[in-house]
């Protein structure tokens, strides 16, 4: 595993161990792709964050299939 991954990990580990929600994880998440997205050439940027710029609650329709 990456550093990345192995770093996300943990800290879904430390935010559920201490009772956040599913949505305050899901916005961790989303701001560390964001961050990452940053990371990439210019012209693959807006192409990342558009990718990973779903609501929390939008996220939640497709899961459960209501999209």
């Amino acid at each position: 595993m990456t550093w990345r991954i192995k770093s996300l990990l943990l800290l879904c580990a430390l935010f559920l161990g201490q009772g956040c929600s599913n949505k305050q994880v899901y916005e961790l998440l989303q701001s560390r792709w964001h961050y990452d997205c940053t990371e990439l050439r210019p012209s693959q940027t807006n192409d990342c964050i558009a990718q990973h710029n779903m609501s929390y609650e939008a996220y939640e329709r497709y899961r459960k299939g209501d999209f």
